[in-house]
């Protein structure tokens, strides 16, 4: 049972009302709650039905209806967290309610503070770089954003994965990302969700039909090996070339002549891949290396 009442206050020596009214009731535990309600008492008792029906789920561990799901979706914030506070709401459920982006990124206050971490800063609790991190949320944030995805039911749409798809092959047949990068925005997306699974922030499990694709190196770019003759201008250009990525030309020099003489198909000098200069006639100028 529950009893719905307008507290009183003193202010100034005078006894006043309350603005709303206030609910008194015992919760599935049998303990005492009190929980702010409404201005209209009608609206008030009405707000205290509906808390009955909770605690009456809470203790046959029944699944609630349609009808009183979409009333706690309808609940202000502050309502929502005094309830999931009491054990009457699942916390689950509330935090699913909250933008993927504020999940994303963590929730802020109005000057910017940081109030509750994301998966922001679980990538970089776990000893990730910062370039890992501002690749990896990029790459959740451009789905969320181009997909049409605001909160977690959005994602748990039928249909979802093949609106991911559908929008990284678009992306993939204007040449603005190969198949690899459409495979790593899928790991980096799946990494997401399973995160804000493990987290308890959203129930349900990660989309079946989210898949990389196979074929991810039909439009990677191919590089034919070197001659000879393009190797030894290449090295004897990067000895007297500057320092790339603190990495000085000597060094970057030994390390082109030691991949191409032991077969290695690519090379990291300096940050940069080595790529062969094109095939020229005897007499032709020698263009820009990439050294």
């Amino acid at each position: 049972m529950y009893r719905v009442f307008k507290p009183t206050y003193t202010k100034n020596g005078e006894r006043r009302e309350s603005r709303n009214f206030n609910i008194a009731f015992r919760d599935h535990l049998n303990r005492r709650q009190t929980i702010v309600a409404l201005p209209d008492e009608r609206r008030s008792i009405a707000f205290a039905d509906k808390l009955q029906r909770l605690i009456e789920a809470r203790q046959t561990s029944a699944a609630l209806p349609l009808e009183m799901r979409n009333w706690i979706d309808r609940l202000d914030e502050s309502t929502r967290e005094r309830l999931v506070r009491v054990d009457l709401i699942d916390p689950t459920s509330a935090a699913s309610d909250r933008p993927l982006l504020e999940h994303l990124n963590g929730r802020q206050d109005e000057k910017g503070e940081l109030l509750v971490p994301g998966y922001r800063q679980a990538l970089i609790a776990r000893g990730n770089t910062q370039k890992h991190v501002d690749v990896t949320t990029q790459r959740v944030r451009t789905i969320l954003t181009e997909c049409g995805f605001a909160l977690w039911r959005d994602v748990m749409k039928p249909g979802a994965a093949n609106v991911v798809h559908v929008h990284l092959g678009g992306l993939r047949e204007k040449k603005k990302i190969g198949g690899q990068s459409f495979n790593y925005y899928i790991r980096d997306f799946r990494g997401f969700l399973n995160w804000m699974i493990e987290e308890k922030r959203a129930a349900g499990s990660l989309l079946p039909n989210l898949k990389p694709v196979k074929n991810a190196e039909v439009d990677s770019i191919r590089r034919r090996a070197l001659l000879v003759d393009e190797m030894r201008w290449l090295v004897a250009v990067t000895q007297k070339s500057k320092a790339r990525q603190n990495v000085p030309g000597p060094d970057r020099a030994i390390l082109y002549r030691f991949a191409f003489e032991t077969g290695s198909k690519k090379v990291r000098g300096g940050g940069r891949s080595v790529r062969p200069p094109p095939a020229r006639s005897a007499g032709a100028k020698r263009g820009r290396a990439y050294c």
